[in-house]
């Protein structure tokens, strides 16, 4: 998702992904906890009524092959990514808070010892989400995704600035 949207498996697609598709994934994806179908509707679709969405989310459900059917855990109730997905969304996310808490806590790693620990992930920081897609919730997690960055960025700077 950071830098643009992309998908790796162990093995090759059997066709390419639908738009429709990468949009449900990439929503999956930068959600932190299963979503009702009914967000999803909502969010995904957001200029048609419910039940012609719920169709939609339906009909795109049941096109999905089996392999990208395992990345998903689908519910009555809804949808998430299964635990086994990872997402560099999410790992970055994670990064940048566990850097926001180091600077925090006082027994914290030195800030150069964490960059040299997260170096790798750290290049996720740099990187726009789902650009130049311009879905309404792209829209708003990819400026919550700004502040963040702009937080992890402030903390990793600032002390070099008294120096």
């Amino acid at each position: 998702m950071l830098g643009g949207f992309g998908l790796e498996t162990r093995a090759e697609l059997a066709r390419p992904l639908s738009m429709l598709t990468r949009r449900l994934l990439a929503f999956l994806a930068v959600q932190d906890r299963p979503m009702s179908r009914g967000a999803i509707v909502s969010v995904l679709w957001p200029e048609i009524p419910e039940g012609e969405g719920r169709g939609l989310l339906r009909s795109l459900l049941a096109r999905l092959d089996d392999q990208v059917r395992g990345l998903t855990v689908i519910t009555r109730s809804g949808l998430r990514l299964a635990a086994s997905v990872e997402t560099d969304v999410r790992a970055t996310r994670r990064l940048a808070y566990e850097i926001l808490d180091a600077g925090k806590c006082e027994d914290a790693l030195d800030r150069a010892d964490l960059e040299l620990v997260a170096e790798p992930a750290l290049a996720g920081l740099w990187a726009e989400l789902l650009p130049g897609w311009s879905d309404a919730w792209v829209i708003e997690v990819a400026k919550s995704w700004e502040e963040l960055r702009a937080r992890v960025f402030d903390m990793l700077v600032t002390p070099a600035a008294g120096q």
